[in-house]
């Protein structure tokens, strides 16, 4: 898997565009069923573990094609990185499904972690798409990623896909209110990843039943962060 995403990583961003696409949705799917397949016979209580692990590999590839597709001259060291970089969010996932008590809760967090970056870089590759194109990868993206953060919850597989379609037409929402605004695109990507963070955490304390200084804790974290990326871009 490293030497294909090493080699895809190298030739892709130099390919015509019509070829490219295909191309690296090929490879992102053979990331994608690799991380499935290195879960061998996993069984778990929490059915969207064992269906989402492909979710950030997979969007991890497409991320880092479309991003290195568009920046520059760059260093021939990029290539094993990313590669290596995918590899680890690959064992990522087997350490969260095969893990238990504390190690698979912090293997959670981090690949949520992991999950809002793919967000952030697939957020600012849709900033550059058309009109007709950016809300379909918005939409499926937010909806993916929103399935991550909630996939620590046990056998709520349908009330979980339900929120998460919620999720991703909030998100949508708010794309289609700044993609009016002339919004710097970094800054377009953070305030999306913030509705992103900011509704998936509230659909998993509504499956969580959390109490209500959760929900506080979900907006004041939002509206501050919020602060600081508005503050940041105006600086910049």
């Amino acid at each position: 898997m490293f030497v294909a995403l090493w080699l895809g990583f190298a030739l892709l961003p130099e390919t015509h565009i019509v070829l490219r696409v295909p191309a690296a949705i090929v490879l992102a799917g053979f990331v994608g069923i690799g991380a499935q397949l290195g879960l061998g016979g996993a069984t778990s209580e929490h059915p969207l573990r064992l269906t989402t692990a492909w979710v950030n590999p997979a969007g991890s590839v497409l991320a880092i094609v479309g991003w290195l597709s568009v920046v520059g001259e760059r260093s021939w060291a990029i290539g094993p990185i990313a590669a290596a970089g995918v590899v680890g969010t690959v064992c990522l996932q087997a350490v969260e499904m095969g893990g238990t008590g504390p190690i698979r809760s912090a293997a959670h967090v981090v690949n949520i972690g992991a999950g809002f970056a793919v967000a952030f870089a697939g957020y600012t590759l849709a900033a550059r798409a058309s009109a007709h194109v950016a809300p379909a990868i918005v939409f499926v993206l937010s909806a993916a990623i929103t399935l991550v953060v909630l996939r620590d919850q046990p056998a709520v597989g349908r009330q979980a896909c339900i929120l998460a379609l919620v999720s991703a037409l909030a998100t949508v929402e708010l794309w289609w209110v700044l993609h009016a605004s002339p919004v710097p695109p970094l800054v377009f990507s953070a305030v999306l990843v913030l509705g992103l963070y900011a509704t998936s955490g509230l659909c998993h304390a509504i499956l969580d039943e959390a109490p209500v200084h959760a929900y506080v804790e979900i907006g004041v974290v939002t509206l501050v962060s919020l602060g600081v990326v508005l503050i940041a871009g105006a600086r910049a």
